[in-house]
């Protein structure tokens, strides 16, 4: 690794202590077998002070996000010396989920302090602080399309539906009779369905035209479902599970069985008793899949096929999100348990 010039980290709401970040990059012998428009095949990113559990990219791939234990989002370029210009400051306790707005300006985020926050990353200021969830809040995505609105998945056996325009919830959905917890949430492309999993091993779907009408559930799993993503057609959802597998549901009306539902199961990454939430994603092409594994890896899969084509090393812990970026398909950046974020691109 060729270390470059560490960059002092600018703070939002933080004025205080100071951190110093920095980015590895690793040079090509042969650019003639370089896929991506990154500054080296693989740049390690360093400057969080604990696990980091999330990571996403910017709708337009040049920028990316990090949150983390020590209770702090970075934001990072994606190219050139993959610089962090800041870091966002005010959750009171470990940031475990963040997505995104569809414009880039914004950013959600949820914590173990019950509240999903709000932040403008243009300004590097919270924008406001929701707070109706009476438990742990695990999980919050924002849709892709259209006006923001916030998915967020709680230990209090929820899914809030809030707009971001106002500071309360819009509508909850509960499976009647259920109180498990929900440890993972996703927003379909067009706005129109959630799909939430969590300790009772299912994969529940609401309809939001229908007056939030539980439209699918889904079972299949073993043990709890930590991850959970729709792909970028939206015609299948992903999920890992603590079974030590991933699948991919098709969540298409016409599939009038729910036991035909599961059409692929991945193998070969591992979780283990530390029951990090584990998160799952597609490739922006929807021809991939990866996942999070507590095999200090980067496990990749042909969604075609179901074969498990990379196991990537360099991590020495727990890789707790593996996120792909939306303009380059070759390009992926994990999270880990080890403080640090690789990003790097695929052959």
């Amino acid at each position: 690794m060729v270390p470059r010039a560490a960059k002092k980290a600018r703070h939002a709401g933080d004025s205080g202590a100071q951190q110093l970040v920095v980015a590895e990059g690793s040079n090509s012998n042969n650019a003639a077998y370089r896929t991506s428009s990154l500054q080296a095949p693989t740049m390690l990113l360093t400057g969080h002070l604990d696990q980091i559990n999330a990571v996403g990219f910017h709708p337009g791939g040049n920028v990316l996000a990090s949150g983390s234990h020590d209770k702090k989002i970075f934001l990072w370029n994606t190219y050139g010396d993959c610089s962090n210009y800041c870091v966002l400051s005010g959750h009171k306790n470990a940031v475990l989920s963040l997505s995104y707005t569809d414009d880039g300006e914004g950013l959600v985020s949820c914590s173990p302090d019950l509240s999903v926050r709000v932040w403008d990353t243009v300004a590097g200021e919270q924008v406001s602080s929701l707070r109706e969830h009476t438990a742990i809040v695990n999980c919050v995505a924002a849709t892709p399309q259209g006006h923001v609105l916030v998915a967020s998945a709680s230990d209090d056996g929820s899914v809030k539906l809030w707009d971001t325009r106002t500071r309360r919830a819009a509508s909850t959905l509960v499976e009647e009779g259920s109180k498990y917890a929900l440890c993972a949430v996703d927003i379909s492309e067009n706005g129109e369905y959630v799909y939430a999993g969590g300790i009772d091993n299912v994969v529940k779907g609401w309809d939001l035209r229908k007056q939030s009408e539980l439209c699918v559930r889904m079972e299949g799993h073993g043990d709890t479902i930590t991850g959970l993503k729709v792909s970028p057609t939206g015609t299948h959802v992903l999920t890992n599970a603590m079974d030590m597998t991933m699948r991919s549901w098709d969540v298409r009306a016409f599939v009038e069985r729910e036991d035909k539902r599961c059409v692929r199961v991945f193998s070969g990454h591992q979780h283990s008793q530390e029951r990090n939430l584990l998160r799952c994603s597609w490739s922006a092409d929807g021809k991939r899949v990866s996942g999070g594994s507590s095999d200090q890896m980067v496990h990749v899969w042909d969604v075609a096929s179901g074969e498990l084509v990379y196991s990537l090393p360099g991590h020495s812990g727990s890789v707790n999100e593996v996120s792909w970026s939306p303009s380059e398909t070759a390009i992926l950046c994990s999270a880990s348990s080890d403080r640090c974020l690789y990003l790097g691109e695929l052959v």
